[in-house]
């Protein structure tokens, strides 16, 4: 795993945001379904996704997408297609993913630009292709599209992280949220 830091973030210890120090969070959390996760919010959700990522030069610029496969057809937890999509990621040069989930028909992302970033949306089209080159299977699909939020800070950074951690139990596909293997973390991101 690379550290990544995000304009003007200073480091922390890499044990307060490991995969496990993650996992033990999750654990010491009450589980929510999603009922009662979307019931929180205080603003109104968006219907529709507006792409275009404003990458400010004073702050960290931190985007947290959601990915779909066509026709949220189930195929995407497993462990080829998780292997096939850290070995892209690793490889990514003009945005870095960190904190990610798979689901069996979509996934959620982190993602951070480096100093020469494409724009997110030419950079989600890209890593599907290539999903899609190295897969060698026209039944994995993905939608057209993506529906992305850029991180406002840190404190919604780690609210959006538990709620993503946790979207394996919502959806009835594990008891504990440490317990599901399609997740982790590739770069560490720091928002501070």
């Amino acid at each position: 795993m690379k550290n990544i830091h995000c304009s003007q973030s200073k480091p922390r210890p890499n044990h307060s945001h490991s995969l496990d120090f993650i996992n033990r969070e999750l654990r010491e959390m009450p589980q929510q379904t999603s009922h009662e996760c979307l019931n929180k919010l205080p603003f109104k959700s968006r219907t529709h996704p507006t792409h275009g990522v404003y990458i400010s030069p004073s702050k960290p610029t931190i985007v947290n997408a959601s990915i779909c496969c066509e026709n949220r057809k189930p195929w995407l937890a497993t462990d080829k297609h998780h292997a096939i999509l850290l070995d892209i990621w690793q490889d990514a040069s003009h945005w870095v993913v960190s904190r990610y989930v798979l689901m069996p028909d979509h996934l959620h992302l982190f993602a951070a630009p480096q100093a020469t970033a494409v724009d997110f949306e030419s950079w989600v089209k890209y890593f599907k292709s290539q999903f899609t080159k190295r897969n060698r299977d026209s039944s994995c699909e993905w939608q057209t599209g993506h529906w992305d939020t850029r991180i406002r800070d840190h404190e919604h950074y780690e609210e959006k992280s538990i709620y993503m951690f946790n979207n394996p139990v919502r959806a009835g596909l594990v008891k504990d949220a440490s317990d599901w293997k399609y997740k982790g973390v590739v770069h560490e991101l720091r928002w501070e």
